[in-house]
């Protein structure tokens, strides 16, 4: 005997399970009453609408989240690098200022975060970043500093003399060849980009000790 597919409604035999035309599967399931005093239990399902709206939400709340947290990075660290810039002008300050600035940006992002307590390794890169910011505004107040006063020529000359000092302390001719040479314009301009570098990777890895102390410190306190 045959029946019309289900689908297309070609002759299929009643013994096949599937229709030898369009492949349609012909076989039926069909739903019993549900027994008298039978327990039924509700399932609510998702719509694909709303999940989709969920996911939506999710996948918009992550961004939003590590934005907030960079901004609030950002910001706990330029405070902080300000406050050691500005300690830093003052005499012996220098190597105090820069651990207190990296001990500041932890704090401050411990206030404004929205996470948990930042570890060692965050800690640190925090203060370096304040130390970075702490630099280039240590290096705007000397440029202003050195416009307002009119300090140039007496930048360059303690320059041109800590050169002419180094040669008399080294008496290897090739190293007073190499001293002469910062003594020419080429040479001072070099030997300040060098001291710049210098003074940046300083800045940086002090202000990174002060922020890892100052994590440190405070996973110990909120262990307790």
């Amino acid at each position: 005997m045959e029946h019309p597919c289900l689908r297309c409604a070609s002759p299929v035999e009643n013994s096949s399970p599937f229709c030898a035309i369009c492949g349609a599967s012909q076989i039926r399931f069909s739903r019993s009453p549900a027994s008298v005093g039978g327990v039924n239990v509700a399932t609510e399902v998702a719509s694909p609408a709303r999940v989709s709206i969920g996911l939506e939400r999710v996948i918009d709340l992550e961004p939003r989240a590590l934005n907030r947290d960079s901004s609030i990075r950002l910001r706990s660290a330029a405070t902080a690098g300000a406050i050691a810039a500005v300690l830093s002008a003052v005499p012996l300050g220098f190597f105090l200022a820069l651990p207190l600035g990296g001990f500041l940006a932890v704090v401050f992002y411990r206030r404004y975060g929205l996470r948990s307590e930042p570890s060692a390794t965050a800690g640190f890169r925090l203060g370096a970043l304040a130390g970075l910011f702490a630099f280039l505004m240590f290096l705007l107040l000397t440029a202003l500093e050195t416009v307002a006063f009119h300090a140039g020529s007496e930048l360059r000359q303690m320059m041109i003399e800590g050169v002419r000092r180094a040669e008399l302390r080294n008496p290897d001719p090739q190293a007073r060849q190499m001293l002469d040479y910062f003594m020419t314009p080429p040479g001072l301009i070099l030997m300040a980009v060098l001291g710049g570098i210098f003074l940046c990777v300083l800045f940086v890895v002090l202000s990174g000790i002060g922020g890892t102390i100052s994590a440190a410190a405070g996973r110990r306190g909120s262990r307790r």
